[in-house]
């Protein structure tokens, strides 16, 4: 499973629409959008991404 693919399936767990997730993230609706359209491959906000959905950097970007 890719980053896009993790980052819509967690953030659908959490219960999340795509705006909700990059305010909590603190970045814009669009960059959560080609993240998961997979446009973009090594998202720089993937910290707070990860923080935002309760989850580990390092398992979003490379799943371990």
């Amino acid at each position: 499973m890719n980053i896009a693919e993790k980052l819509k399936k967690i953030r659908l767990k959490r219960g999340l629409t795509q705006r909700e997730l990059a305010s909590r993230a603190g970045i814009t609706q669009q960059a959560i959008n080609s993240i998961e359209r997979g446009r973009v491959a090594k998202p720089k906000y993937i910290v707070e991404i990860a923080q935002a959905l309760g989850c580990s950097p390092k398992w979003l970007s490379d799943g371990k």
